[in-house]
């Protein structure tokens, strides 16, 4: 019995110390597609909703408070490293953050995660091989199927 209250003081001293060390400022990202600018051996990075940009580039969404996760502008978003006010104003011209976010908004590269693009590109090859059938069924009313041509497009690759 005493091993064990000597354990259990010993984890709740432990996880005291560790809550005093967790930052309580620190804010999670979660969802995040990240719109990256590279420019003047610089880059600069904004945490944002992957449909909203879209929706932003095509004029459907117009406030940028519904679009970015935060108003700040990063030099490495994952790793929560801001950008340097100095490189803003070189850049940009402006240190203002949300006008910042505009620039890197319209001009950058969305990132997305892997098995985004591993959907993305999966329904491409599938819209490719059912429009190759379709062709292929208007020629010969009817014979073969997309996923035949879809297996052919797996045996080309492998050569």
């Amino acid at each position: 019995r005493r091993n064990a209250a000597v354990t259990s003081a010993a984890s709740r001293q432990a996880s005291a110390a560790m809550s005093r060390f967790m930052p309580v400022t620190q804010v999670r990202l979660t969802n995040v597609a990240i719109v990256r600018l590279n420019t003047h051996g610089k880059r600069f990075e904004v945490a944002a909703y992957k449909n909203k940009v879209v929706n932003w580039r095509n004029g459907l969404e117009t406030d940028i408070d519904e679009v970015l996760q935060t108003t700040a502008v990063f030099s490495n978003v994952s790793r929560g490293v801001f950008a340097k006010q100095q490189d803003l104003q070189e850049i940009f011209g402006t240190t203002d953050q949300e006008q910042a976010c505009r620039i890197v908004l319209e001009r950058g590269e969305l990132q997305v995660c892997r098995c985004a693009t591993k959907r993305r590109r999966a329904s491409s090859k599938l819209r490719v091989c059912r429009c190759i059938h379709e062709w292929n069924a208007g020629q010969r009313q009817g014979e073969g199927s997309g996923a035949g041509v879809h297996g052919a497009g797996h045996r080309v690759h492998r050569q």
